[in-house]
């Protein structure tokens, strides 16, 4: 073990490490933050904003702020405080002003002050729904934790936008278009954590709209449990039966299904301990015991046996993913970086381990709590071996690593270096 993971290494690697570098890459004078570094993180390519990334800033400034309000986590320096808060206040303004569309759309990338830009110039303005998700998200959060029910009544609205435009399947999924003919899981596992997330939130300042955002997240984790919770297949992608022999419909991203597995079982949690549980009755034994299942067949077909660390995508038989080509630009990605080492599937696996181990553990089911914790060692072990940057200087972590841990200088999804899935994910595993 390459240090013990406790609550002091974790409130380290936060205050010292990851904290110090964003603290620095934020826009205090119009608000949010600028994250299009380099990988190596020393040098500032862009002063755009994509939506997406300021809306994951704004849930984990927040949680962030929660943290050391609660005092589980100290003040990173004198004053701290006062001026995270005056970030996260900023941000959540210069989000409401300047990223909606008239139809009430998020727009995908901004100009450092706001103004609309599109990616390329085919590209509509609404590039993505993940950005109105994480907006969502981040607007839900910022409500919760700063008191501003208005925050919340705007997160439901764009919820009920959101959910309106899945249902009708009228929206694009920049950077990586759905393939004609298939339904990837990230629509209705963004769905169920979003509205989750709002619930939450509406919750706090018993809003009955809780129950209709509960409901609502309760109906994609059913298409979830129906279409995608199956075995051994279609953990990624349900599509039409000619395209099942292919290397699109064959893949699975393991991060995203451990990912997707604790955006449910949390959400679950809430059900079962809230007075809107009676949407559903949940069953939170049997809940984990498919987690528990899934995650199994995940984290032990996406380990790399041969270099250590989780592979970015493999076959759902394990191993390099194979199938039918169809000339889709996803299967380049796939084929090109099914091998590298992602940041965000090791925080994510991280963390659903700790979760899955400390749930068995309550469970008094003393073998699967040893098992998950002997996966989550394995992780921690390589994770913090691999990922922090070497240069305390600049702190944070090398966010994409060859399948040797090398250093690799791509770009993952958008061009930035998005701070969500660690501090996220450290935050998570502190309040675990």
């Amino acid at each position: 073990m390459k240090e013990n993971p406790g609550k002091d290494f974790y409130r380290t690697e936060i205050n010292k490490n990851l904290f110090p570098f964003w603290d620095k890459a934020i826009d205090r004078k119009n608000g949010g933050i600028f994250a299009c570094f380099d990988n190596a993180g020393v040098k500032l390519l862009s002063k755009d904003k994509y939506t997406w990334t300021q809306g994951r800033f704004l849930w984990m400034w927040s949680r962030y702020i929660e943290n050391i309000r609660s005092g589980n986590i100290a003040e990173p320096n004198t004053g701290a405080l006062k001026r995270l808060e005056e970030d996260a206040r900023k941000t959540a303004q210069f989000l409401l002003e300047k990223s909606f569309m008239d139809s009430g759309n998020v727009i995908f990338l901004l100009s450092e002050t706001g103004e609309p830009k599109t990616i390329n110039d085919s590209a509509p303005l609404d590039a993505s729904i993940y950005a109105d998700c994480f907006i969502c998200l981040g607007f839900s959060e910022y409500a919760r934790v700063f008191r501003e029910e208005s925050f919340a009544l705007r997160a439901l609205e764009l919820y009920r936008n959101i959910v309106g435009r899945v249902e009708k399947g009228k929206y694009n999924t920049e950077p990586y278009p759905i393939p004609s003919g298939c339904i990837m899981m990230g629509i209705p596992m963004f769905t169920m954590y979003t509205g989750s997330e709002l619930a939450q939130s509406l919750f706090s300042f018993g809003k009955p709209e809780a129950v209709e955002a509960a409901a609502t997240a309760e109906k994609y984790a059913q298409i979830l449990e129906k279409d995608f919770f199956i075995m051994p297949y279609n953990l990624e992608l349900k599509g039409q039966t000619s395209l099942e022999d292919t290397l699109i419909a064959r893949h699975l991203t393991p991060g995203h299904i451990v990912e997707c597995l604790w955006f449910y079982l949390l959400f679950k949690n809430f059900l079962q301990k809230t007075n809107i549980h009676s949407i559903r009755n949940t069953n939170t034994a049997q809940e984990l015991a498919l987690a528990d299942t899934l995650g199994r067949w995940a984290m032990e077909r996406g380990w790399d046996t041969e270099k250590g660390g989780v592979l970015r995508f493999m076959d759902r038989e394990g191993g390099e993913p194979r199938g039918r080509l169809i000339n889709d630009p996803y299967e380049k990605l796939i084929q090109k970086t099914w091998d590298t080492k992602l940041w965000w599937v090791h925080s994510e696996s991280l963390y659903f381990c700790a979760l899955m181990a400390k749930s068995f553990a309550a469970a008094a089911d003393n073998e699967a709590a040893n098992y998950w914790h002997g996966v989550y060692e394995k992780i921690f072990d390589y994770t913090f071996s691999v990922f922090p940057n070497p240069d305390s200087s600049v702190g944070e972590w090398i966010q994409i690593r060859r399948r040797d841990g090398s250093p690799l200088n791509e770009v993952v999804a958008l061009p930035v270096k998005d701070p969500y899935h660690i501090f996220r994910n450290i935050l998570l595993l502190l309040e675990l």
